[in-house]
C-alpha cells in the first residue's frame, strides 16, 4: 500500500515539476519588445483605495505624468476610507467617488458596485484600467499596453506586476514576483494565448465589463474571475513591457497576512473551478482547459519543494527507482527555480539571500498550520503597508 501511495505521489510530483520547467522554457521564447504605435483610444483609469493616505499621491503623480499624450481620465475609488486618502487625492487633478458600505468590503465589492452604477462613464472610454493605490507605472506604460492589446486582439491584459526597488541584490519578494508574475504568465500565454489577472495593472476592452462587471466574491477575486473570463469566451494577453511597480511590504507579519489570503482564496478557487474546467474540456475539447487545471492544481513553490523532499526521503525505503524518479523532480524544481528567471542579481547568492529564503519558508509554514487549524478567511484583510501601524 505504502509503495503504491509513494508511487503515485512521485508521478503526480514529477508531473507537477516537470509543467512549471516547460512554463519556464516557454517563456523565453519570442520575446519582443512592444511595438508602440500613436493612441488614439480613451481610457478611464480607476484606482480602488482603502485608507491609502501613505501612497495615494505617489501614485497619482505617476499616472498624471504617464497620460500627458492620451484620452484619459483618473478616478479614485475612495472605499470605506476612515484616514486623509480623499483630502490626499483632492490636490490632484482626479475625480473622487466615495463608497461607503461597511457590510459589502473589499477591492472586488468596490469595483462590482462602481460597474454597475456607472455604465455611462465607462461606455465614454474605450479601455478601462485598474491600478492599485500604492503603484507607480512605467515610461509609456498605458501607450504599450493599448498597443499590445490591439496587436494581440485581446479583450483583457495584464502588465508584469512586480515591486518598485533599486536593490539589486537578491530578494525573495523579487524572485518570487519574477516567477509568478512574469515567467509563468508568459510561459502560459505563449502555450495557449492565456493568462490570469494579478489584481494591479489590468486593462479592459469597456465591453468585458460593461458585460460582465466585477462580480466576484472570492478574497482572490482577481484569480477567480480570471477563469471565469477565461471560460466565457475572453481572451486575456499578458504584456511583459507595460510594467507596475507596487508596494511589496518586507514586514513579517504583513506577509503572513497576504500569504494567509492567497492560499487560502487560491484553494477555495481550485475546488471551485478545476471541475468546472474538466467540464469546458468535456464540452468544447479545447486542451487549454485541461493546462489551465493543471498550473491552478500546481502548490505553491515552497511546498512542492518540500513534498519532493520528503517523497524522496521516503522513497528511498521503498524503491531506487521511486528514488531517482523524486531526486529527478528535485533538479527539474531547481533549473525552473534558479535557471528560467530572466532577472538577475548583482548581490550574487550568499548566506544573506539562505536567510531570506528560511524567513519566508516560516512565514509559508505557518501560514499553512493557520489554514488548517482556522480555517480559509471568509473576509478581505487588507495587507499592511510600509510606514503604517497597525490598530
Amino acid at each position: 500500500m505504502i509503495t503504491i501511495i509513494i508511487s503515485i505521489s512521485s508521478i503526480v510530483l514529477l508531473f507537477w515539476s516537470s509543467w512549471l520547467l516547460l512554463n519556464g522554457v516557454i517563456s523565453r521564447i519570442n520575446i519582443k519588445k512592444s511595438i508602440i504605435h500613436n493612441i488614439d483610444s480613451s481610457v478611464l483609469i480607476i484606482v480602488p483605495a482603502h485608507n491609502e493616505e501613505i501612497t495615494i499621491s505617489k501614485t497619482l503623480k505617476s499616472l498624471i505624468e504617464r497620460t500627458h499624450h492620451i484620452k484619459a481620465k483618473i478616478i479614485v475609488l475612495a472605499d470605506n476610507c476612515s484616514d486623509k486618502t480623499i483630502e490626499e487625492s483632492k490636490k490632484y487633478c482626479v475625480e473622487i467617488v466615495e463608497r461607503q458600505d461597511k457590510l459589502n468590503k473589499g477591492k472586488g465589492a468596490a469595483l462590482n458596485w462602481y460597474f454597475k452604477n456607472n455604465e455611462n462613464v465607462i461606455q465614454e472610454y474605450e479601455y478601462i484600467s485598474i491600478i492599485d493605490a500604492d503603484t507607480v507605472v512605467n515610461k509609456n506604460y498605458f501607450e504599450t499596453a493599448i498597443s499590445d492589446m490591439k496587436t494581440k486582439n485581446l479583450d483583457v491584459l495584464q502588465s508584469y506586476y512586480t515591486e518598485k526597488s533599486n536593490n539589486k541584490n537578491y530578494s525573495t519578494t523579487k524572485h518570487s514576483l519574477e516567477i509568478a508574475h512574469n515567467v509563468r504568465q508568459q510561459g502560459m500565454f505563449n502555450l495557449i494565448g492565456q493568462c490570469l489577472l494579478k489584481g494591479n495593472g489590468m486593462l479592459f476592452k469597456n465591453t468585458v465589463l460593461l458585460d460582465e462587471g466585477w462580480d466576484s466574491r472570492s478574497i482572490v477575486e482577481d484569480l477567480d474571475y480570471s477563469y471565469y473570463l477565461i471560460t466565457s469566451g475572453y481572451k486575456i494577453g499578458y504584456s511583459q513591457n507595460s510594467i507596475v511597480y507596487g508596494e511589496i511590504s518586507n514586514n513579517v507579519v504583513a506577509k503572513g497576512i497576504q500569504q494567509k489570503r492567497w492560499e487560502g482564496g487560491r484553494w477555495k478557487v481550485m475546488l471551485k473551478w478545476i471541475p468546472n474546467l474538466f467540464n469546458k474540456f468535456k464540452e468544447e475539447l479545447k486542451v487549454s482547459y485541461l493546462l489551465l487545471a493543471l498550473d491552478l492544481s500546481v502548490p505553491p513553490i515552497m511546498m512542492l519543494f518540500t513534498f519532493i523532499i520528503i517523497n524522496t526521503l521516503v522513497s528511498g525505503f521503498v524503491s531506487n527507482y521511486l528514488l531517482i524518479t523524486n531526486m529527478v523532480s528535485l533538479l527539474i524544481l531547481i533549473d525552473f527555480i534558479f535557471l528560467t528567471p530572466r532577472k538577475k542579481y548583482s548581490g550574487g547568492f550568499d548566506a544573506t539571500c539562505i536567510e531570506k529564503i528560511k524567513e519566508l519558508y516560516k512565514i509559508k509554514l505557518k501560514v499553512f498550520y493557520s489554514l488548517i487549524t482556522e480555517g480559509v478567511p471568509k473576509t478581505f484583510e487588507r495587507t499592511p503597508r510600509l510606514n503604517e501601524k497597525r490598530g
